[in-house]
């Protein structure tokens, strides 16, 4: 009897088990995590892996620095050449590109000096000498303005150069002790942002270099995205800081709700006019969060043709898909619009 009893309560277990499986399986059928994010188009420029890249804001071009020293600029879709620079054209090596908003200019930045290159007549604009306080930093972030008439330059020492091309008036800032990871305007072009490995993320005055709001993080400034439409700012650091912040005060707005310590981003790009934020891990993943709750909504990896590939370069294009330009130089197009209604 007890026999008898005791199989019965297990023949109800293994039951009661296999419904639950059914509606596991049958629930993740129709959930919309398993679905994947899949390129609907992917395209490598060159073989091995690049030096840096940047992508226009439109995702109309790409320029990239190969491991040859040839600075070369490509237009997205018809994935012709549109120009390119070699290493005589260029004052020294170069290690870092910064394309102009309006794509007509490329910036090239060496050790000690960085050079405008315009990008429709494949010539060389200007080159100039660069020098942070130590006279042995070299230059280590590059942004350029919408138009190339101003460009920012961060140096290994925590010096941040901002230069007007055509007032040719330079300041040379101390806002930093440590080398400098990102720079961005805002909309105004008043206002710059720099972050480092200092770990501080500074707002001040393009023309008196002034702060305006200073934020201490507690590990070095990593990423750093500023959204237009809503005036917000992403910035994260090595550690558990994921922040999106008001661009005009500072005032933390939101963050997201990233558990994995020390695991960080190194690229970021807002959409849907700041509602929706995409970040880049330093090395294949890409993940699609909601910007005002701080979810992820998608995870998934970009195309690597090598181990340490990662996304160099974000974008969104004429039809608001994502692009990416990864360091094995390839360009993919992701259509997210589907995983905005989960």
């Amino acid at each position: 009897m007890v026999f008898r009893r005791d199989m019965t309560l297990f023949r109800s277990f293994l039951e009661l088990l296999g419904l639950c499986t059914l509606v596991f399986l049958f629930g993740c059928s129709n959930d919309n995590e398993q679905q994947l994010m899949v390129a609907k188009s992917s395209y490598r420029f060159s073989e091995g892996v690049v030096l840096a890249a940047d992508l226009s804001k439109d995702a109309a071009v790409s320029a990239i620095l190969t491991a040859d020293q040839q600075v070369k600029v490509w237009h997205n879709h018809s994935h012709k050449l549109l120009a390119q620079w070699k290493k005589p054209q260029l004052e020294e090596e170069v290690f870092h590109l910064a394309l102009s908003g309006d794509r007509r200019f490329l910036a090239a930045g060496g050790h000690w000096t960085v050079t405008l290159l315009n990008v429709e007549e494949a010539s060389v604009v200007t080159s100039w000498d660069v020098q942070g306080f130590a006279h042995s930093a070299t230059v280590s972030a590059l942004y350029v303005d919408e138009t190339g008439e101003r460009v920012l330059v961060g140096m290994s020492d925590g010096a941040v150069l901002s230069v007007n091309l055509k007032s040719g008036n330079a300041l040379k800032l101390d806002h930093h002790k440590g080398r400098v990871t990102r720079l961005g305007y805002d909309s105004s072009g008043q206002y710059a942002f720099s972050g480092a490995i200092d770990k501080k993320l500074a707002r001040w005055h393009t023309s008196t270099g002034k702060v305006a709001w200073q934020h201490d993080f507690r590990s070095r400034v990593t990423t750093l995205s500023f959204d237009r439409a809503s005036a917000t700012l992403f910035v994260s650091d090595g550690l558990t800081s994921h922040w999106i912040v008001d661009s005009v005060d500072g005032e933390k707005v939101g963050e997201l709700n990233y558990f994995e310590r020390f695991r960080y981003f190194r690229q970021a790009l807002f959409v849907e006019q700041g509602r929706y934020l995409f970040t880049a891990s330093p090395k294949q993943t890409m993940t699609l969060w909601d910007s005002v709750s701080g979810d992820e909504i998608k995870s998934w990896n970009i195309a690597a043709h090598s181990i340490n590939t990662t996304v160099l370069a974000m974008a969104t294009n004429e039809t608001s898909a994502l692009v990416t330009l990864s360091a094995d130089a390839v360009l993919q197009v992701w259509d997210y619009r589907p995983f905005l209604s989960l």
